[in-house]
């Protein structure tokens, strides 16, 4: 103990090498915190970015392997001008309409039961998150454009 001590008091009286301790300790710390709070800009998404593409896919693949195929039993003609009434408003899905319907892959369940802010603890609005899905000429089942609602308590919102 009485070397520890000694060496610190060392230390303090070279005032270099404390500067240069001292440089360390606070880079350290800097990087620390970088860390902490730029986590998410760092070689990764951010949550809020993850949760968009997540909610994106769950639209795309309800809205072509279930909503476009039951629309007008097939009918192109009739099929096109229905979705023609949806081009400016669009077809609004929320997490708690698209969380309803049983999907086979296991991954897409997970995707569903993911929305939960990991900062607040705050599961996202699933009545409130949701995707938009704007039907487009020549009203295809790939012919749309995407919006994403997000309400899970992040400050970006």
């Amino acid at each position: 103990m009485k070397n520890l001590g000694s060496k610190i008091k060392n230390l303090v009286k070279d005032k270099k090498k404390l500067a240069f301790v001292g440089g360390g300790i606070l880079l350290v710390l800097l990087v620390i915190l970088a860390i902490v709070f730029f986590k998410d800009k760092i070689g990764g998404k951010s949550q809020t970015e993850i949760f968009k593409a997540n909610l994106e896919e769950l639209g795309r693949e309800f809205y072509e392997d279930l909503y476009y195929p039951s629309t007008k039993n097939g009918d192109e003609e009739a099929r096109a001008e229905f979705l023609a009434g949806f081009k400016d408003q669009g077809l609004k899905f929320n997490i708690d309409n698209l969380s309803r319907y049983e999907y086979e892959e296991e991954a897409t369940q997970k995707k569903l039961d993911s929305f939960k802010n990991d900062e607040t603890g705050e599961e996202c609005d699933k009545k409130e998150s949701k995707v938009i899905i704007y039907p487009e000429e020549p009203y295809g089942e790939k012919d749309y454009r995407v919006e994403i609602v997000l309400v899970c308590g992040f400050l970006e919102e």
